[in-house]
């Protein structure tokens, strides 16, 4: 007897706007107090998948981070991107004249390679190991797991609810190079996450740390040290052994700092944390080598 052929998922609209108001194929869905507005439509869409025996394609337009963004969701509650976002057409720069268009942009490198009398503080950005064999690895790093099952989320959110699901999807927008879109979503997953469990929740560290990485990736290099010297103090006072590498994360980003002044003030902070949060008897190279640029910065303002 010929098995029956797996039936089309069912295409469904979503329309996110920028004030965070959410409605399903016109329906307005209303998250639950503290819940993320991802979580609100994922959840929303997994029940119409289990009401149907169908899976649902959905196409988000989400004004709170400018893009369109086709995600399908099955039967066991998983999801995943159905193709690569776009932007919202009001999002999208206007079109250039020949003649004044720039040249083309390329997505900045991890690492800055260093003269050959300066050498680096430190490597590229990475994610601090977790214990957990699910923690989630940025590109610069290694492999990135694909997102896990949205599931239906509690009423008080925990904290698997608000970090594990946006660090999986971030981490995949990271490995499909939609940077832009890793950039809003990861800021958007913190802020939630941040009100519900506070900025230096341990789980919302991660996403911080994550977000510090989206920033270099992305070019924003000062984001990206601002962030990481701040979870690498909240680190250091509660003698977190991962400070170090917070603040060698912070590092990563100063060294492509080139303005002289700017990038003498942040390398000062970067010491002063740098000596509190490395361990007695610790490798000191890097150190040695941020002190040593400051020096070359400080002769070359002094010009």
């Amino acid at each position: 007897m010929p098995q029956p052929l797996p039936a089309e998922p069912v295409r469904v609209e979503v329309h996110v706007t920028a004030d965070g108001r959410v409605d399903v194929a016109g329906r307005p869905v209303v998250p639950g107090v503290g819940e993320p507005v991802q979580d609100a439509v994922l959840d929303y869409l997994h029940r119409q998948v289990l009401s149907t025996g169908v899976p649902v394609l959905a196409t988000v337009r989400d004004e709170r981070i400018g893009w369109i963004t086709p995600i399908q969701v099955h039967a066991d509650g998983s999801s995943r991107f159905a193709a690569e976002p776009i932007p919202l057409p009001e999002h999208m720069p206007r079109p250039q004249a020949a003649s004044e268009a720039p040249a083309p942009a390329t997505v900045p490198a991890v690492a800055e390679p260093a003269p050959a009398s300066a050498p680096q503080p430190g490597p590229a950005p990475v994610m601090a190991p977790e214990p957990d064999a699910k923690a989630v690895t940025p590109v610069a790093a290694g492999a990135v797991p694909a997102p896990e099952p949205a599931g239906v989320a509690s009423p008080p959110p925990t904290s698997p609810d608000l970090i594990d699901g946006p660090v999986a999807r971030i981490n995949e927008a990271i490995q499909r190079g939609w940077i832009e879109w890793a950039a809003g979503h990861a800021r958007e997953s913190t802020a939630t996450a941040a009100e519900s469990l506070g900025w230096d929740d341990p789980g919302v560290l991660r996403l911080r740390e994550l977000n510090a990485y989206v920033a270099f990736v992305a070019g924003d290099v000062r984001r990206s040290f601002n962030s990481s010297l701040e979870i690498a103090r909240i680190r250091s006072s509660r003698q977190d052994p991962l400070a170090l590498q917070s603040v060698h994360n912070a590092a990563a980003a100063w060294a492509k700092v080139a303005e002289p002044v700017e990038a003498i003030a942040m390398g000062r902070d970067l010491v002063a944390l740098w000596v509190l949060a490395a361990p007695e008897g610790s490798d000191t190279s890097h150190l040695d080598a941020a002190r040593a640029r400051i020096a070359r910065l400080e002769e070359r303002a002094a010009r």
